[in-house]
């Protein structure tokens, strides 16, 4: 069993334990529950009694559909951070040269960047925040805003298509934009890590971005622009709940209180301390564990649920008189394959082992590109010299029902099929 099913597998477990009621029976995680529960209670009992707060971005937000709580999803923060870059004052990028001086003061080698014409995009090759100039410098920015686990081989892919564009080596810097200081998997950098150790710097929101932004906001710009930053600064700080008025939850109080420490009796205070920390750490990581294991969970049914749709889609696309020669999963990566003819390339639905979903149409794809971007315009299609594909969701956005996004999926996948036979 590999350590991802195992993970899995644990998830499971762990599903069952709670419905049957056997899992709060562990003394130390009930202790933990309780405790989070009363401190959740006087949380609500602050938050109620606190004098009127408003922020425009807090009444746009939308439900997480994993936690429950609502965000502005990750694309939101990137185009907020673009638009803030691309800001051009008398021909001074005043955000971006700004936002430079702030990271070189934590990696002198961002201090060598001169900024003059740059071009700055967001999404751009799947690019969160892409700021190239010239051939002279690029920087790749990754948003991990709620710590989304990096995609396989992802900012190796980055660095690979910006050499493409023309840029050496030591033209490219990397900022990962992490929760809180979180890293990338090894797994992301493949051979680049040792490269690019001193063109990489790890900036978070909680510990940086925030502090760069309070940093701009005492700055005079205009109504708008300075309202855009005062409101999006608050937004941060209430997602971490480090508002001044959250401050109000006297953190230390409460666990001394609840906790029944004795400043008398230090040694013991302190053992205790201690004990419940190494508990809480323990738990975040056999959680975390658990996370990982239902992320597996969900990808196993994904590929099954796509797999048991080649029947219905093969009765759908005769009733509406589409003609092909079959529909079948070609393997476990390609739960859906359509061939329509010989002389037409095959179409496939591709699931990574990272939970994205890919609409594929390839081998020796013969189809206008021009053409395919025309109709998707809101999309983006991308090729290779073998095929052409295009990513439709992300299992590991927070933002978002999965069941809507499959079905989205499959009605995509059927639009591109009925598109191609035309072709």
């Amino acid at each position: 069993m590999t350590k991802q099913e195992n993970k899995t597998s644990e998830a499971l477990k762990f599903c069952k334990a709670i419905i049957e009621g056997e899992y709060p029976k562990n003394k130390e995680y009930s202790d933990l529950l309780d405790l989070s529960e009363k401190f959740r209670k006087k949380h609500k009992e602050v938050e109620e009694n606190r004098p009127y707060h408003m922020n425009v971005l807090d009444e746009v937000r939308e439900k997480d559909s994993e936690t429950g709580r609502k965000i502005l999803d990750e694309n939101f923060h990137s185009r907020v951070l673009c638009k803030l870059l691309q800001y051009n004052k008398d021909g001074k990028y005043v955000f971006l040269e700004s936002l430079l001086k702030f990271i070189s003061g934590k990696c002198k080698s961002f201090g060598e960047i001169k900024i003059n014409q740059p071009i700055i995009t967001q999404e751009k090759k799947r690019i969160d925040l892409w700021v190239r100039e010239n051939r002279k410098y690029a920087i790749i920015f990754e948003n991990k805003i709620y710590n989304a686990k990096d995609q396989e081989a992802q900012i190796a892919r980055y660095i690979q298509k910006t050499i493409e564009e023309g840029f050496k080596k030591n033209q490219i810097f990397v900022v990962y934009l992490s929760y809180r200081g979180e890293e990338p998997d090894s797994d992301s950098w493949r051979k680049y890590k040792r490269e690019f150790n001193k063109h990489y710097i790890n900036i978070s929101y909680y510990y940086d971005i925030i502090e760069w932004l309070q940093n701009e906001k005492n700055n005079e710009y205009d109504c708008l622009l300075n309202s855009a930053l005062i409101q999006y600064e608050d937004y941060l700080t209430g997602l971490f709940n480090i508002r001044d008025i959250d401050n109000e939850i006297k953190i230390n109080e409460f666990l001394i209180e609840h906790e029944k420490l004795n400043f008398k009796d230090m040694e013991a205070s302190l053992d205790k301390l201690t004990e419940r920390f190494n508990a809480i750490e323990k738990k975040k990581n056999e959680l975390e564990d658990l996370k990982q294991g239902f992320e597996g969970c969900k990808i196993v049914f994904l590929k099954e649920y796509l797999k048991k749709q080649a029947n219905l889609l093969l009765e759908q696309l005769k009733k509406e008189k589409v003609t092909i020669e079959s529909v079948e999963g070609r393997d476990d990566n390609y739960p859906l394959c359509v061939k329509i003819e010989e002389q037409k390339p095959r179409i496939y639905i591709e699931v990574t082992k990272d939970g994205a979903i890919y609409c594929v149409i390839g081998y020796k794809c013969d189809v206008n590109e021009q053409k395919l971007k025309k109709k998707y315009k809101k999309k983006c299609w991308e090729s290779s010299p073998y095929e052409s594909f295009l990513k439709i969701i992300d299992i590991n956005d927070p933002i978002g029902e999965v069941e809507e996004d499959i079905k989205g999926a499959i009605n995509t996948f059927m639009d591109t099929v009925k598109w191609v036979v035309k072709q």
